[in-house]
Formats: structure tokens, sequence, C-alpha cells
């Protein structure tokens, strides 16, 4: 999340997972070295060591991180639980906390949970939400307000979705696009952002399309 700060990066993503005693932890997967973080509690979770040597973060963490952002923006994922109303509950919190610490304007929400997704806009109206799951068409997805989040393959399946959406007021993501080609590939369907592991690559791209289209 520095480094993405440091490189002036649109927005950087993070994942969490609700402890049984309600603790946001920022993790990608659902278990770090053999403990699954929503079924055990802050103590059980809070000494285990990433692959780079830190300790697992809180979202706390993230969002003293981004409150010191002036451009970039942090993305919340709320990762599916168990249950369903786990993953709500584990999305509010983390809305309560971002609203708790004035941070509104720094965050957007995904989630492969449409429910979740649909739970954020109607907490907050005007919340920045996007659905990844990608089996809903921008059509069904813009009663809610909700934009799009998905990989190349359902753009290109569905070839009229992007600017579908665009006429329907929503924005596209397109992940996660980690060779030269496939980040030019979504350049070209028109998605709004390029998600990557290597967005140095991707913002060179982008800077290319935008001299392109200012006739540079």
């Amino acid at each position: 999340l520095r480094e993405a700060i440091e490189h002036n990066a649109f927005n950087s993503e993070v994942d969490i997972w609700l402890t049984t005693d309600d603790s946001i932890m920022v993790n990608h997967d659902a278990s770090l070295n053999g403990v699954t973080i929503q079924t055990s509690t802050y103590e059980q979770v809070k000494d285990l060591t990433l692959v780079n040597g830190e300790k697992i973060p809180m979202l706390r963490d993230m969002l003293d991180i981004i409150a010191t952002s002036s451009k970039t923006r942090l993305v919340i994922e709320t990762k599916k639980h168990s249950q369903t109303a786990r993953t709500i509950e584990a999305s509010r919190k983390a809305m309560a906390l971002v609203e708790k610490m004035g941070l509104k304007n720094r965050v957007e929400y995904v989630s492969f949970s449409l429910e979740t997704c649909q739970d954020q806009r109607s907490q907050d109206s005007t919340s920045i939400v996007s659905y990844i799951n990608g089996d809903r068409s921008p059509q069904q997805l813009a009663p809610y307000g909700i934009n799009l989040d998905y990989t190349p393959a359902k753009y290109m399946a569905n070839p009229t979705w992007i600017r579908d959406a665009h006429a329907l007021g929503l924005f596209t993501c397109s992940w996660t696009l980690n060779t030269k080609a496939a980040i030019i590939e979504s350049a070209n369907m028109e998605a709004d952002i390029l998600a990557s592991d290597y967005p140095l690559w991707a913002q060179k791209i982008r800077e290319y399309y935008v001299r392109h289209q200012n006739g540079k």
C-alpha cells in the first residue's frame, strides 16, 4: 500500500476477514500459516507472520496509511465468509470504521458476494461499490448503483458490457492484468480501471493511450 501511494497508483486493494471476536484482519487467503482467520480470535491471529516478515495487519492499519495519501484510494474487498450474514457483518463493520476515521472519500468497496454489495449500497448510497463475480450484466447492477469489476474473459464473452455500463453511468474495472498484452487488451476494450500486480506497466500503457487520445 505504501508503494502504491509512492507511485501514485489510482487505488490499491486489500482483502478483509472478521475474527470470531470481530476484529477486521487483512489477508488474501482464508488461512495464514494454517490458521483460519474467520474461525479464530484476534489473539490467535495477531502474531501470524506474512512471507515478507510483517505481522498480519488489521484494516485500521491500512486506513492509517491511506489517510496519508492525497491521491491513492483504498479498495476494500470483503471476502466471502462461511455464511452470507457474516460476510455482510464484516462489510458493515469495515464501513463503520471507515466512517469513524473520516475516510469515506478515500475508500471503495468490492466483493464476490452480490448480497454484500447490495447491502453496502443500502447502508450508504454514496459509497462506491463494485461486484467481482462476473455473472451479472450492467442492466442488472444499475438499479443498485453497483459497478463492474470483472476479468477480461467476462468482458470478451459479453462484448457490449463495458459500453452498456458506461451508458448506465457505471464504471468498469478489469482484473488481474499481469502481462503487458492483457493490460493492452483491456485498455483496447476501454475498461476504466486496469488492475494489475505490475502497476507501473499499467501506468505507462495508460499514459500512452491518453497521449494518443489527445493527438500527441
